[in-house]
């Protein structure tokens, strides 16, 4: 079941949910993470148009196992924000949603619980995934853990040659304290 919101009523429903989760500003800065909390466990994942299999169907048990029945899935970065948000169930495919919705802005996904966050950085093609540790630590063990995780990042890396990608890559990976380099190195050793 898909229910698109408009403006005032994703701000009366989830507006709250949404500020526990997020802080976003008006323009999003690449040196801090774009969450509330900053006790919550954050990692990158590949995210373009959508996360990967494994990263999404993660994020499901592990929001499923927190209680959250449903997702929402708003745009972050434009103004005016949240123009485009859609409540959808887990079953829905989130390209389909994500590609008839806020195509072409970073975006945040979360749940009604407001115990962890997707935060889609839409020029680095990555999204960074972050939550309270109950959250994580199924997120983890769903995602192939860190070694997976970094893997899958690793493959993206190899396959990009645009020098603009790479340098907003490099910009959504610092605040995590990741590199390219330290990346792409995992694969030599």
């Amino acid at each position: 079941m898909r229910r698109n919101l408009g403006t005032s009523e994703f701000c009366r429903e989830f507006g709250p949910v949404f500020d526990k989760v997020f802080a976003v500003p008006a323009k999003m800065s690449r040196d801090v993470l774009p969450f509330r909390s900053r006790d919550w466990q954050t990692v990158a994942v590949v995210a373009y148009h959508s996360l990967e299999p494994v990263d999404y169907c993660a994020v499901r048990v592990a929001a499923t196992a927190g209680g959250d029945t449903e997702v929402v899935l708003t745009d972050a970065e434009a103004e005016p924000r949240h123009r485009y948000p859609v409540v959808f169930s887990w079953e829905e495919d989130l390209y389909k949603v994500y590609m008839q919705g806020p195509v072409g802005t970073d975006a945040a996904l979360f749940g009604r619980c407001g115990n962890w966050g997707v935060y889609f950085v839409w020029d680095a093609r990555i999204a960074y995934v972050s939550g309270r540790s109950a959250f994580m630590e199924t997120f983890m063990k769903n995602a192939d853990g860190l070694e997976g995780i970094r893997t899958r990042l690793r493959i993206m890396l190899e396959e990009t040659r645009d020098p603009y990608e790479l340098d907003e890559i490099r910009l959504a990976l610092a605040p995590l304290g990741w590199t390219i380099e330290e990346l792409l190195e995992t694969r030599r050793s």
